[in-house]
């Protein structure tokens, strides 16, 4: 094959004789044909296109603020998770740049086949679990040790967040359900995976309480992501407003179902401290309330209504009945007892 020349080796060859410059008709072959060359590693393939890089992206920026909010309410401490870098590796990569004890869990993602995987630097996952046993987050040594069973108990709750919000993301890509599998600690024992499968590894920056920081890496394999990596381009903007609604609804329902403390309050009564101290079972205390007076109703503690006292006929229980519905938020405090 090396004794037959292409179009462009032909053509510079006709180019040169006919100028004369026969002597350099090797290097403007060979400079021709390198402009044609490109280096494609086979060891690294590169499946997922930009397009589809980019959505991913955009998918685990949402994800990566949700993680925020949630891993904040749970741990009471600012916990900033940002997405840091998404890039195209081997499963072999992945394992080999993974430290030597680390917390690896396993998640299916059906009805999608096969596993992705979530890696959780061991600094931050000792310092999730001082927070939530009751420590500080300052931690001057990580143990270089696998972890208990203890501690990955207390740590379920951290990883069911982390999940719904994972569930949360991927909706507008379709009804993908994950769920953990199992775990491990040892990235050279996970080898569920081909050393060579293609894989997209989303490394997310966790920094808790402003001091103690380390990485999140979520890693799925090609072969799991595949069936809807063309979805991957345009779901973005299809499905946000169908969301919007769909969270607007949720909230209301929610808001509905919430419990709220309603108290009626009487008018206050005033003693002497002389006839405090002499109060004894089966006395009465006067109320300044007069019987035709309508009550103040308070719902969490702030003026709602008016209403008056009485009793339900059917079930012989005492009972209000709204008179009044007072406009804007008043804020009303009972008075003190004066002694």
């Amino acid at each position: 094959m090396a004794d037959i020349l292409d179009q462009a080796q032909v053509d510079a060859l006709l180019q040169a004789v006919s100028s004369g410059d026969i002597d350099n008709i090797a290097e403007v072959a060979q400079t021709q044909t390198a402009e044609n060359v490109a280096v494609y590693d086979f060891k690294r393939p590169e499946r997922v296109g930009k397009e589809q890089l980019r959505a991913l992206e955009r998918l685990h920026e949402v994800f990566a603020r949700n993680v925020s909010a949630t891993m904040s309410s749970l741990l009471r401490s600012v916990v900033e998770c940002t997405l840091e870098e998404i890039e195209q590796a081997t499963y072999q990569e992945f394992t080999l740049a993974a430290p030597k004890t680390t917390c690896l869990n396993f998640l299916s993602a059906q009805p999608l086949e096969g596993e992705v995987i979530l890696e959780i630097n061991p600094r931050v996952v000792f310092v999730m679990f001082d927070k939530l046993v009751g420590g500080s987050a300052s931690r001057t040594l990580t143990p270089d040790r696998p972890m208990t069973d203890i501690e990955w108990k207390v740590l379920d709750g951290v990883l069911a967040r982390i999940r719904t919000q994972l569930r949360a993301a991927w909706e507008g890509v379709g009804q993908i359900k994950f769920e953990f599998t199992s775990h491990e600690t040892n990235p050279q024992l996970a080898q569920t995976i081909p050393p060579n499968e293609p894989v997209v590894l989303i490394t997310f920056a966790v920094t808790i309480a402003g001091e103690e920081s380390g990485n999140m890496t979520l890693c799925l394999p090609h072969n799991v992501i595949e069936p809807v990596l063309n979805r991957m381009s345009n779901f973005w903007f299809s499905s946000k407003v169908h969301r919007a609604a769909e969270s607007r609804e949720y909230i209301r329902s929610s808001l509905s179902d919430a419990p709220v403390r309603m108290t009626a309050v009487f008018n206050t009564a005033t003693i002497r401290t002389r006839d405090l101290l002499q109060l004894k079972v089966g006395d009465l205390i006067p109320l300044a309330h007069r019987e035709n007076e309508p009550l103040s109703v308070l719902v969490n503690g702030k003026l709602k209504f008016r209403g008056m006292p009485g009793i339900f006929e059917r079930r012989n229980r005492k009972a209000l009945r709204i008179s009044e519905v007072l406009p804007g938020h008043v804020h009303h405090e009972p008075e003190e007892k004066k002694l």
